[in-house]
């Protein structure tokens, strides 16, 4: 799942005309089942298992000089007040695409992500699919 936008970060980097260094994509280093427990404990809510799966392999990850941002567990945004005006109180903001104004959500009640931008909005199943979704724009 996470290998392919990895793949694609080391193209990119190869390609000087991007202007890209190795500064320009940053993987955090991951976080424990634990950690992600006491997570939701605190927050009463369930993170979807392929979620979970990224987060056990990278918490947070800044992608082309900081364009695409996944945040870290503790940065998750679950208070109302501080996310985008189109995201629904049932969603947790997990990350965005500014250059192309996406942010990317998984809901509290079904567990389905969905990406929110303001001309559409598109949900699937799997964590593995906002990946994929990513790749495609920054490859």
């Amino acid at each position: 799942m996470a290998f392919t936008i990895v793949k694609t970060c080391k193209i990119l980097l190869e390609d000087e005309g991007e202007g890209y260094n190795q500064e320009s994509f940053k993987f955090s280093s991951s976080v424990t089942e634990e950690e992600i427990n006491c997570w939701e404990k605190e927050n009463n809510i369930s993170i979807p298992t392929s979620y979970k799966e990224w987060l056990m392999f990278s918490n947070g990850v800044n992608l082309c000089n900081s364009m695409v941002e996944l945040y870290s567990l503790n940065d998750l945004i679950v208070d109302n007040e501080k996310k985008p005006y189109n995201v629904p109180d049932d969603f947790v903001v997990l990350g965005e695409f500014t250059a192309i104004e996406e942010t990317y959500c998984f809901s509290i009640t079904s567990g389905m992500f969905k990406v929110f931008s303001d001309y559409r909005e598109d949900e699937v199943s799997d964590f593995r699919f906002i990946l994929e979704w990513i790749n495609e724009r920054i490859g």
